[in-house]
């Protein structure tokens, strides 16, 4: 009966997603320790080798370092996971070469900090594309910080994705890190 086998195939979808969810949760909880051992740059290079299973690409950072250490670790976190969704994206789907990241302070009133993820991938347009919960789940992410997620592409252009993220919340402070002040910003 095609209904029902579609009626089954959506319980499966939405269990499959639930756990995925609750995996992600977990390797999210484990996250924070690495980055205080480690640091962000370092973490997200090896993120990159670990996602970059046939080191086929290549990745470029410019990290604006003394900015990301002032950031409260909750807040890397998240952005170290943004990350981990957008090269994932750019390797699998986007099958790139060479992926850039680039963290740095902005000149714009109230905003903190933008960071750009380019790649040199297949591209693709996207009034048009099917997209899957990738890109849903980045900019959600996103905008859980207040970050203006901005996407361009075009076949055969690869992507660049741009946030700009507000100044943190003064309750999300990291023990050990002073907050990040309109002054540093």
């Amino acid at each position: 009966d095609p209904d029902t086998a579609g009626q089954k195939l959506t319980q499966v979808a939405t269990l499959l997603n639930d756990t995925i969810r609750d995996v992600r949760d977990f390797i999210t909880g484990l996250e924070p320790e690495t980055l205080r051992d480690d640091g962000f740059a370092h973490t997200l290079r090896r993120l990159f080798e670990a996602t970059n299973a046939s080191a086929a690409a290549r990745l470029e950072l410019a990290l604006d370092e003394p900015l990301v250490e002032s950031l409260p670790l909750t807040l890397r976190t998240d952005l170290l996971l943004l990350l981990r969704e957008a090269i994932s994206n750019a390797l699998r789907h986007g099958q790139a070469r060479t992926v850039r990241i680039h963290l740095a302070r902005t000149s714009d009133p109230g905003a903190a900090f933008r960071l750009e993820i380019t790649d040199d991938g297949v591209g693709f347009d996207p009034a048009t594309v099917r997209r899957g919960r990738g890109l849903d789940n980045l900019f959600a992410r996103a905008a859980t910080r207040g970050a203006h997620p901005e996407l361009h592409s075009r076949p055969g252009e690869g992507v660049r994705l741009t946030f700009v993220f507000p100044l943190p919340d003064s309750s999300d402070q990291t023990p050990g890190h002073a907050p990040l002040t309109s002054k540093q910003a």
